[in-house]
């Protein structure tokens, strides 16, 4: 009766394809399990907008290689399911518990425990990969959440790997998880093939009371790499197993017990070294200083290791609820009261530590890069004032790749890299830095131990690089780039010290509690990114502006702003040496008037330009055909033979270029050429006027059949200048003037 008042109706299965979407693969008939929104009160939506539902199968049906007992809407998504009496409850501050099952999850509410019914072990992802958002009203700093799985989960892999993943997904919000595997039927209820929460409660031999007691028992933490345990929470775990402890649940907590210590000093391991045996002692472990020594194998070499061990200090969130907007303007004030800065970098570099703080809820991690030209422009300021403010903060100014990747994977740090300019000219550094700008992407593989074993590591983390001079162009290109000034005598700003770290705590810890409690709001965001921004700095700015837009405000406009101001322009500004190369060969047809021309003169003529750096290309020396030749490649461009009137040559056709300046440089497209600047063009060109006071630019048409070529010639007294440099407008046929063919 209680499933008819929920909403719970018999369906045929010819009905399957009007409300499923599929004909249910010879399914029979079934009951609907409405959703609902436990807010509303309304059904829960697929994607597509119809109300999500599931069938329970009277009888099991093989799909594929998998018994199916539901089934749910294609393409449907997938939603928690939630009662009003439970979502109450747990809003009220009753624990959240989830179990695999809708029936079960129902039974178990109404025996007085509030319980949310998943629809698999993997139920609780949403479509962006995240928690379910239903889910998501749940989520309190250091709130604790429990899985109880059915007893067919022991020692399964796919139920394993679930707990870790949500440990892991919980433990961005300080959330903590435990795990709790109910007993197999021939230890508990009698019932043959596996036990469910729901079989529990209703036998003689089990009800809440003894379920309860089952869990204060059984249930374990699972923890994730990205959110290691503490020394307490080891100790209590390991504590909780008592006298009829699981060996391998104590295996599972003494490889997180060798995993923490690498951290500490020899003092604070001697330290949790015998905390742990005093409790392996009370538990009646045998041999417990074997097992020490094994879990604890740091703890024998190092007397044979030189310096320290790093320790990143996780900070403490805020105990109350912060106003972002006000927040974000108490940061820039900071950095307003110590630094000198470009129009709208306080703003940028303001939204960038919110982002350091609230890292994992986005795809993409712009490199915040501080550049100058000298020194002296507050590079190292800036770094430190961000030291005081963003979470577990690694300055370096001189670092192996080796140990940077393994201190990033490790203790995800917050890199302040300064000095870069003398250590990161490294490709592989440069890779490295490189590859943590994408979530998906973020991992390097090394080879480690005697068995060569390759071994992954993830270089996922916030960075922040200050140098001297430019970036390469694969880390400018995925970098928010602040161009730094020394300050002028007139430009008075208070004098940062190194002891204000300390005084600057309070407004960290309220960063991280903001960061926590909109974590769920910034996962799901997608922000309006300004149209002046390429498709590299729409990514990179795409966290900020999804910030800023949390934040309220007059903080969203500035956002865009900023964006608009400092990374709009990159494309003109900041081109690889590709674009810039495609684009002079295109000034230099288009100034010359020539439709081919041999590469050793199109060499010439690109070292002669001013301001670029075909002239020292390499090492001081001058580009070379063959890197010409690598720099073309890419946009399918090669040199042909070609005949000229002093014969067949290496060379290029115009011809060959028009794609590639048509899709990559659209601007002069549409514009026409930039004019290039000539070393000695303007002293040449004043020769030549003095000795005919006529300039010519030439064009040539070879007929392959007849190998003739017409040569016309204008006279300068119509071609106009800019700043005494030569426009080439074409030839006039009509001129009826030949020359040989060569070079004026």
């Amino acid at each position: 009766m209680a499933a008819y008042a929920l909403g719970f109706r018999p369906i045929k299965s010819s009905q399957y394809a009007s409300i499923l979407g599929f004909t249910g693969a010879g399914a029979g008939n079934g009951m609907i399990i409405p959703f609902r929104n436990p807010t509303t009160g309304s059904p829960m939506k697929t994607p597509a907008g119809n109300d999500f539902i599931r069938v329970k199968l009277e009888q099991p049906v093989m799909i594929g290689d998998s018994k199916a007992k539901y089934l749910s809407p294609k393409n449907g998504g997938q939603h928690a399911y939630i009662l009003r009496e439970a979502h109450d409850a747990i809003l009220g501050g009753a624990q959240v518990i989830l179990t695999e099952g809708e029936k079960k999850s129902i039974a178990v509410t109404f025996a007085g425990m509030p319980t949310v019914g998943l629809t698999g072990n993997w139920g609780w992802i949403g479509e962006d990969k995240h928690l379910l958002p239903e889910l998501q009203l749940y989520v309190k700093p250091g709130s604790d959440w429990l899985v109880v799985w059915d007893s067919d989960a022991t020692d399964n892999a796919s139920f394993t790997a679930s707990a870790k993943d949500l440990a892991g997904e919980l433990g961005k919000h300080k959330c903590h998880l435990k795990v709790c595997v109910l007993p197999k039927p021939d230890a508990s209820v009698g019932k043959v093939g596996k036990t469910g929460i729901d079989d529990y409660i209703l036998h003689p031999d089990g009800g809440i009371q003894k379920l309860k007691e089952h869990i204060v028992k059984k249930a374990r933490r699972v923890f994730h790499e990205n959110y290691p345990p503490t020394e307490a929470d080891l100790l209590t775990e390991i504590k909780s197993l008592g006298l009829y402890h699981d060996t391998d649940d104590l295996e599972i907590m003494l490889r997180w017990c060798g995993k923490i210590t690498t951290t500490m000093d020899k003092i604070a391991r001697a330290c949790f070294r015998k905390k742990l045996h005093e409790a392996l002692d009370d538990m009646q472990v045998k041999s417990v200083a074997k097992l020490l020594d094994a879990a604890l194998i740091q703890e024998q070499t190092e007397s044979n290791l030189s310096g320290r061990a790093v320790q990143m200090k996780e900070p403490e969130p805020w105990p109350d609820a912060v106003d972002g907007q006000s927040l974000a303007d108490n940061v820039k004030a900071i950095l307003d009261k110590y630094l000198v800065l470009p129009p709208y970098a306080a703003d940028a570099i303001t939204l960038w530590v919110f982002h350091a703080h609230a890292h994992d809820a986005f795809e993409v991690s712009p490199i915040l890069a501080l550049l100058s030209a000298v020194r002296r422009c507050g590079k190292s300021t800036t770094l430190s004032i961000q030291e005081a403010l963003v979470p577990r903060p690694l300055m370096t100014a001189n670092q192996t790749q080796a140990s940077l990747f393994r201190l990033v994977d490790r203790d995800k740090p917050t890199l302040l890299i300064d000095e870069a300019d003398t250590f990161m000219e490294d490709a592989d550094m440069a890779g490295m830095i490189n590859a943590g700008h994408r979530k998906q992407g973020a991992f390097v593989h090394r080879v480690e131990g005697d068995n060569h074993e390759v071994r992954q590591y993830s270089v996922w983390g916030p960075k922040v690089i200050a140098r001297i001079g430019d970036l390469s162009d694969t880390n400018q290109d995925r970098s928010i780039v602040i161009n730094l000034k020394r300050k002028e005598p007139h430009e008075r700003v208070e004098r940062w010290r190194i002891k204000y770290l300390k005084e600057y705590e309070p407004v960290k810890q309220q960063l991280q509690r903001w960061s926590l409690d909109t974590n769920c709001i910034l996962e799901s965001a997608d922000p309006q990114v300004p149209g002046e921004l390429d498709d590299r700095a729409a990514d990179n700015w795409r966290p900020l502006l999804a910030i800023a837009d949390t934040l309220g405000g007059d903080w969203p406009t500035r956002a865009r702003d900023a964006a608009i101001h400092l990374s709009a322009d990159r494309a003109e500004d900041n081109q690889s040496y590709c674009i810039q190369l495609l684009g002079d060969i295109e000034a230099i047809f288009v100034t010359f008037g020539e439709d081919r021309i041999q590469s050793q003169n199109l060499l010439e003529k690109l070292k002669a330009i001013e301001e670029r750096p075909w002239g020292d290309y390499r090492n001081g020396k001058p580009i070379t055909p063959r890197q010409m030749a690598d720099l073309l490649r890419p946009f399918g461009i090669r040199s042909q033979d070609i005949r000229f009137v002093d014969g067949t040559k290496k060379g290029y056709a115009k011809s060959d270029f028009n794609d590639a300046f048509m899709r990559y440089l659209p601007s002069r497209a549409a514009t026409g050429a930039t004019l290039l600047k000539y070393k000695d063009l303007q002293q040449d060109l004043s020769a030549t006027k003095n000795a005919s006071r006529e300039v010519s630019a030439t064009t040539q048409v070879i007929d392959n059949k007849t190998d003739s070529m017409q040569v016309a010639a204008v006279s300068d007294q119509n071609t106009p200048t800019v700043d005494n440099i030569l426009i080439a407008t074409g030839i006039s046929p009509e001129s009826g003037n030949s020359l040989e063919w060569g070079e004026k």
